[in-house]
């Protein structure tokens, strides 16, 4: 039998450690809830490969959403508005697209085999 030596750690120091791991955590008490249910072990083992052992730095998430601001929304809301004046004609353009990317992917599969 394989005895460990790690101590128990409380819902609160489990959040505290992935706190100091790299983890942003805005709603604590929710946080705690969500680690009552899937448990700091299964969390870390699950995340093993996604999150490298570096941590992220702890801006990363504001300047991810500095970035997504810089957007040109009025192209994006003009688009979605001629959308949804034209859906039949949205449509036909994404049918013919699709179509087109299809035909030269199966062109050029057949070039490269």
């Amino acid at each position: 039998m394989t005895s460990y030596n790690k101590p128990h750690l409380t819902y609160q120091q489990q959040l505290e450690l992935l706190k100091y791991r790299g983890l942003v955590v805005k709603d604590e008490q929710f946080a705690i809830i969500k680690l009552q249910h899937i448990s700091y072990y299964r969390l870390s083992y699950e995340c093993k490969g996604k999150i490298s052992k570096k941590s992220i730095p702890k801006n990363f998430l504001e300047e991810i959403q500095k970035e997504l601001s810089r957007i040109d929304k009025p192209l994006i809301k003009k688009i979605e508005n001629f959308i949804s004046k034209y859906p039949l004609f949205s449509v036909l353009v994404t049918f013919v697209f699709s179509t087109v990317v299809n035909l030269f992917s199966n062109w050029l599969w057949e070039f490269i085999k």
